[in-house]
């Protein structure tokens, strides 16, 4: 049996019925939602967090993939981010979440059931810049940390 869905929308404003959807899954996704300021930026994912509640069924369950930065790093983005956003405008298009933060944007309508760091070991190289192959980083100078977590709708 083949399915052909194709949909067209933005993870703000989901072109879907309410309740309708099983399961989400948001893969390194919520890092690209950017605005204009930080204040911003925050509510395009808590927007975002709200659409994937009123799509999802009382059962569902959301999962998302992201990169979460070390707390230094946290720290340093929230300091330089909107000099960095004024001066490149549009092309900076991230902006990382560390895991207390993002669970706050969430908010009360979801409850984390899993959280989970997919750790490698600290030899490992990869290239962190998944344009420039070339260039590889070992895990251990990496300063972020890749994550799943499981949120279902809280009742």
């Amino acid at each position: 049996l083949g399915v052909d869905l194709r949909l067209f929308g933005s993870a703000t404003r989901l072109p879907l019925p309410r309740a309708s959807v099983d399961a989400i899954v948001c893969l390194y996704s919520l890092h690209h939602m950017v605005g204009e300021t930080i204040g911003a930026t925050e509510a395009i994912v808590q927007q975002a967090f709200r659409e994937f509640r009123r799509v999802l069924t009382p059962t569902g369950c959301l999962l998302v993939f992201e990169v979460s930065p070390w707390w230094v790093v946290w720290g340093l983005q929230r300091c330089v981010w909107p000099l960095a956003k004024r001066a490149l405008g549009p092309s900076l298009d991230v902006f990382f979440w560390h895991r207390d933060t993002l669970c706050r944007l969430a908010g009360p309508a979801w409850r984390l059931h899993e959280y989970r760091v997919l750790m490698a070991p600290a030899g490992v190289t990869f290239p962190f810049v998944a344009s420039v192959r070339r260039l590889r980083l070992p895990r251990a100078l990496y300063p972020f940390d890749v994550c799943l977590y499981q949120w279902t709708p809280d009742q």
